[in-house]
Formats: structure tokens, sequence, C-alpha cells
């Protein structure tokens, strides 16, 4: 009984990794889609370039910048 239970433990940190990671892959596309979108308004406006990057953080955060230039 103990195996098993070692096992549903072991099953449900992978499904939690697997829906953790769907979920990140869905923010992530959706920041693409975002700055894309921006990009797009901005470049209507102006001749500006607008940049993006993702930047892992010491705390294990991880941070989208923008940023517009002319």
């Amino acid at each position: 009984m103990g195996m098993n239970s070692i096992s549903s433990d072991s099953d449900l940190c992978a499904t939690e990794r697997n829906r953790r990671k769907k979920t990140y892959n869905h923010v992530i596309s959706y920041v693409r889609a975002l700055c894309e979108k921006v990009k797009e308004i901005v470049m209507e406006e102006s001749n500006v370039q607008v940049n993006w990057r993702r930047e892992n953080k010491a705390n294990g955060m991880e941070w989208v910048s923008i940023q517009a230039c002319t």
C-alpha cells in the first residue's frame, strides 16, 4: 500500500508540473501577442522600435521587460 501512495504522489507531482508548464506556455504566448500588438500600435503613431525580453530574477520569478525607443 505504501508503494501505491508513493506512485500516486509521484503521478500527482508530474500532473502538477505539466499543468504549470501549460499555464506558463499560455502566459508566454499571451505576452508575445500583447507585445506584438503594442508594437503595431506604436509603429502606427511614430517611428519607434519596441523590444521585449524575458528576465529571470534571482528570486526565481520571471519578468518581461518592454522597451520602446526612437
